[in-house]
Formats: structure tokens, C-alpha cells, sequence
């Protein structure tokens, strides 16, 4: 990947606060990343509420067969 695109990727991720960024005290064209773990707890609680199963609901069919038309 092109430095560019990765430095924009870095950026992305900084400003949603998945990552911290940390310049390096000596030289400053150095850059350490690390993970965010709050914003990672929380993205994982997240996503676990979005795919739990016991979320799902049955589903009908609004058209077609099932619903009882008989057209077609």
C-alpha cells in the first residue's frame, strides 16, 4: 500500500479513536500507533448486540407464494 493511503487509513482510524497516535519524543518524524482499548470494548459490545441471534425476529413473507397469491 502506498504510504499516502496508509497515512489517510491511520488518519480515518485516529479520528474515530480506534487507534492513539504518539510521536516520538527524540524525532518527531517517528510515529507510534497503538490501539485504542476502550474504543475496541466498545466496538466489540457493539457488534456483539448487533449479530445476537435473539435479535432476530421470524420473517414473513409480504409477496409471492407463501403470502397466498396465487398469480404467477
Amino acid at each position: 500500500m502506498a504510504p499516502n493511503l496508509i497515512s489517510h487509513h491511520l488518519r480515518v482510524l485516529r479520528e474515530a479513536g480506534l487507534i492513539m497516535a504518539e510521536r516520538d519524543l527524540r524525532d518527531a518524524r517517528w510515529v507510534y500507533y497503538s490501539i485504542n482499548p476502550e474504543a475496541l470494548e466498545n466496538l466489540h459490545r457493539l457488534c456483539g448486540q448487533l449479530f445476537d441471534p435473539r435479535r432476530q425476529s421470524e420473517r414473513r413473507a409480504a409477496c409471492g407464494p407463501r403470502n397466498g397469491d396465487q398469480r404467477g
